[in-house]
């Protein structure tokens, strides 16, 4: 054989090669583990608080940490739990969330997700960069560990702001009791806070 037909019987090997396998076809795309929720664009401070309830609904970590500020983000616990924990919160973070809400759904028991329910919601003052939104909340989360309650409630403040994108973020949370609640918001970040 001369130099030619080796080099022309290669590029057709190659070439009945390339058209017999799926190597450069895309490929149908995997369905996702779990419903991942969706993450509308927070241009008003309600989308905010819709996207922090989908987020935890659907243990997103990442739509989750995104409804908070990355340069100024403060939280007070409940009064008590900062008496029981105090070094734990003095220094509490947006990375901080996320590490949370990453350990409590690692925790959960597999096929369930918690369930956030804010109740009383209403926005108490409201201006062209800012919001304070108020409710009384409830939830609901199955841990693997059966020993870790599973109901917490209380009262949350927010303070939601307009950055410099055009788009809100929570930079203030505060945790309130309700009444003689013992389980708190609070307290489930104290618990998962690891």
């Amino acid at each position: 054989m001369t130099k030619e037909k080796i080099v022309y019987f290669i590029i057709i090997l190659l070439v009945v090669f390339m058209g017999s396998c799926s190597i450069f076809e895309t490929r149908t795309p995997e369905d996702p583990i779990g419903d991942s929720g969706v993450f509308v664009p927070p241009t008003t401070p309600d989308i905010v608080i819709e996207n922090l309830l989908e987020a935890f609904n659907k243990k997103n970590s990442e739509n989750y940490y995104s409804c908070f500020s990355k340069n100024k983000f403060e939280f007070l616990p409940t009064s008590e739990i900062l008496a029981r924990y105090p070094s734990l919160f003095q220094e509490w973070n947006v990375n901080n969330e996320k590490q949370y809400i990453i350990a409590l759904s690692t925790n959960l028991q597999n096929a369930v997700n918690p369930n956030l329910i804010f109740t009383n919601k209403e926005f108490v003052s409201l201006s062209a960069d800012s919001a304070v939104f108020i409710a009384d909340y409830f939830i609901k989360c199955e841990f693997i560990d059966i020993s870790i309650p599973t109901n917490y409630q209380g009262k949350v403040n927010f303070t939601i702001k307009n950055e410099l994108n055009s788009e809100w973020t929570i930079t203030n949370w505060k945790d309130f009791q309700n009444n003689d609640t013992v389980n708190t918001w609070s307290y489930l970040k104290a618990l998962f806070s690891n």
